[in-house]
């Protein structure tokens, strides 16, 4: 999921004019079907780079859906979104961020289908 993020991010150029750097926190919900919906920005950073937050976020590819009572369940999560020099896998790298806010079914704050896919997959 990082590594997709990373890839997809792009640091809007009015917002780097301006010299303006932080992170833009959306939250998301895979719905039972296992789509990204639902996308909207928690804590926004300016309005270009929220724009950009939510649009990768919503291009997400497809998850397996989360199972409570081993029923497809949609679930929420929030995913810090890092605007600066060197970009999103630059902070993630340094500061070793990898986990999620919230969780699967298994508990875990990893994202649905995580424990089925391979990284390389994203």
């Amino acid at each position: 999921l990082l590594s997709f993020v990373a890839r997809n991010t792009t640091y809007p150029r009015e917002v780097r004019r301006k010299g303006i750097v932080g992170q833009v926190l959306v939250s998301y919900t895979v719905g039972e079907d296992g789509h990204v919906e639902q996308v909207r920005v928690v804590q926004g950073l300016a309005a270009e780079a929220d724009r950009e937050a939510q649009r990768v976020v919503a291009s997400l590819p497809r998850f397996e859906p989360g199972r409570e009572y081993n029923l497809p369940t949609a679930m929420t999560f929030s995913i810090p979104i890092y605007f600066g020099p060197g970009g999103f896998a630059a902070r993630h790298r340094r500061t070793g961020n990898t986990e999620y806010q919230g969780r699967n079914a298994a508990g875990d704050g990893k994202p649905p289908g995580y424990f089925n896919r391979s990284r390389d997959e994203f």
